[in-house]
C-alpha cells in the first residue's frame, strides 16, 4: 500500500496531442514500479499537454485550476512526436522559460529535441537522439553536438534518443536517488538489459557516422580508430587521409559539427569508458591505453565528457551500478504528481 509521503521527485511531462505514446508509457511504468516497491509515492509527474487538455489512455486526470502549472518543478521532460517540425504554442514556450529561471532542469526524449533545440534550450549543450533523427538534426541545429550515447545530461539539460532507452533516463534517476538495488528491480521487472542497449546504440552511431562519410573523412576515422593507443597529430591523420589539415577541419565541422581534435578525443575517451565497464584494468593503465599523457589529463578529460571520473566510473561498475551520466548532477532536488495541467 502507497503511504501519503511527500514525493522526493517532481515532474513535469509536456505531452504533444501526437505523443510517442510508447517513450510515455515506459517512463510512466518505471517510476510507477520503483514507488510500488518503495511503498509510497516517491515520484511523482504532471502531464502537462501542449495543445489541449484532453485525456492520453487514461494516464492523470484534467485539472480545471490552471494556476497550479505555475508550481515550479524539478525537471520538465518533453517528448516526442512522429514529426520534427512540431512546436510548442507561445504561452507553453513563456512557461517553460520561467520554469528553467527558476531552475527546472529541461530535457527531451527522441524528437522532443528537436522542439527544444529550435527554441535556444540546448545552445551550448549536446544532444542524444534517436539513430535515424541525427542527419536532419544536424541539418538543422549544425552548432549543437551530437551526443555518443542513449542519454546525456549537462549542466540543466538533458536528452534521451527514446523508445526502449527512456528506460535509461528513468532507471538512471531511481538508481541516482534510491540506489541500484531499486533500480535494477525495475529493470528486471521490463526485462531490460542497460549496459548492452547503450553499447549496441553507441556502436551503431559510430557506424552511423562512419558511413556517412566521404573518403577523404573516412580515412581519417579510421586512422583515429587505429591509433587509440599513441595518439598521432592531426597533421598526420590529413596527411594519411590526402587532404590538408584545413580541408580535414572544415569536414569534421560540416558532418560532425566539432573538429578532428575533438573528435579523436572522443573516440580515445569512449574506448577508455568501454574498459572501465567491461575489464579490470586499473585506471592508469586505461589512461595508458587510451593515449592520455597523465593521469591527471585523463581524469579531467573524462569528467568533462562524462560528468563523473575514471575512479567514480569504475566504483560504480564495481558496486553493480549502471553508469548514471544524470546523477545528482541533474537532480539536486526532486520532480511532478501524476495529474493533467492545461495551460
Amino acid at each position: 500500500m502507497m503511504t501519503g509521503r511527500a514525493a522526493d521527485v517532481r515532474f513535469a511531462f509536456i505531452v504533444p496531442q501526437n505523443v510517442q505514446i510508447t517513450d510515455l508509457v515506459l517512463f510512466c511504468d518505471c517510476l510507477q514500479i520503483a514507488n510500488h516497491q518503495l511503498g509510497a509515492t516517491v515520484f511523482e509527474y504532471d502531464v502537462i499537454q501542449s495543445e489541449d487538455v484532453s485525456a492520453i489512455g487514461g494516464i492523470g486526470s484534467v485539472h480545471d485550476d490552471t494556476r497550479a502549472s505555475t508550481k515550479p518543478f524539478d525537471a520538465i521532460v518533453a517528448f516526442g512526436t512522429s514529426s520534427a517540425s512540431f512546436d510548442y504554442p507561445p504561452k507553453l514556450l513563456n512557461w517553460l522559460r520561467s520554469q528553467s529561471r527558476h531552475g527546472a532542469r529541461v530535457g527531451s526524449i527522441a524528437n522532443g529535441a528537436f522542439t527544444l533545440a529550435r527554441n535556444g534550450f540546448f545552445k551550448g549543450h549536446s544532444v542524444a537522439l534517436p539513430l535515424h533523427a541525427i542527419h536532419a538534426f544536424r541539418e538543422n541545429f549544425p552548432n549543437i553536438e551530437i551526443a555518443p550515447d542513449v542519454f546525456v545530461s549537462d549542466n540543466h539539460r538533458f536528452s534521451c534518443a527514446g523508445g526502449v532507452t527512456t528506460i535509461d533516463l528513468a532507471v538512471r534517476l531511481i538508481a541516482d536517488r534510491h540506489g541500484f538495488e531499486l533500480a535494477s528491480s525495475v529493470a528486471d521487472r521490463l526485462a531490460y538489459d542497460l549496459k548492452a542497449h547503450r553499447a549496441r546504440h553507441t556502436e551503431s552511431l559510430i557506424e552511423l557516422e562512419i558511413g556517412r562519410a566521404d573518403p577523404p573523412t573516412y580515412a581519417a576515422l579510421k586512422v583515429m580508430q587505429e591509433n587509440v593507443e599513441a595518439p598521432i597529430s592531426i597533421s598526420s591523420i590529413a596527411m594519411k587521409s590526402g587532404v590538408s589539415i584545413r580541408q580535414l577541419q572544415r569536414r569534421f565541422a560540416c558532418l560532425f559539427s566539432t573538429t578532428p581534435t575533438r573528435y579523436y578525443a572522443k573516440i580515445r575517451l569512449w574506448r577508455a569508458r568501454s574498459l572501465l565497464q567491461e575489464t579490470k584494468l586499473p585506471v592508469i593503465e586505461i589512461s595508458q591505453a587510451t593515449g592520455f599523457g597523465s593521469h591527471a589529463t585523463f581524469s579531467k578529460k573524462y569528467r568533462s565528457e562524462f560528468g563523473k571520473s575514471p575512479s567514480s566510473e569504475r566504483i560504480l561498475v564495481r558496486n553493480g551500478e549502471p553508469s548514471a551520466s544524470i546523477g545528482s548532477m541533474l537532480w539536486s532536488r526532486s520532480v511532478g504528481g501524476n495529474r493533467e495541467l492545461a495551460l
